[in-house]
């Protein structure tokens, strides 16, 4: 049996009820019937993935967010493959269609709308708990073997 597509390493904690919720508005898999080999389905996850990231990891993004996201990684994908075909064309010395050329920028422009929705800016993680000085940090990092770091420290 192939896996599906996968959105994250790890599945994206929901308030909704489990038994409720599907796996897709959850945000563990974003294709419902890909297995996640093709190379359009890569391109979709990798833009998800840069997304996620972009708006502040899994944890701080919201649902209408995710939405986007994966909205935005699908005309990617699909605005990567229009590209190749005009390559392919132009390299061919042929016309690309009109119609080509219009499906080409109608994704284009809805994929700057939704890019706007979830910002230019990038969103940093949120860090709640992170350490005030410098030998606290080291103790959290080092999972408690700070008095090594000490003497190192002590012997310089």
């Amino acid at each position: 049996m192939a896996k599906r597509v996968r959105a994250t390493h790890e599945a994206r904690t929901s308030n909704a009820d489990g038994r409720h919720s599907s796996r897709i508005s959850t945000g563990r898999d974003l294709l419902p019937n890909e297995d996640g080999r093709s190379r359009w389905a890569r391109l979709l996850k990798a833009t998800y993935r840069a997304l996620i990231a972009h708006c502040g990891g899994d944890d701080a993004v919201t649902d209408p967010q995710r939405i986007a996201c994966r909205r935005i990684g699908a005309l990617e994908a699909e605005l990567v493959h229009i590209e190749d075909r005009l390559a392919r064309l132009r390299r061919a010395r042929k016309e690309p269609p009109q119609s080509l050329l219009q499906t080409y920028a109608s994704l284009t422009a809805q994929q700057l709308r939704l890019s706007r929705e979830i910002g230019w800016l990038r969103h940093a993680k949120a860090l709640n708990d992170e350490p005030q000085d410098l030998h606290s940090y080291l103790a959290r990092r080092t999972n408690g073997h700070r008095g090594i770091i000490l003497e190192h420290e002590e012997a310089d």
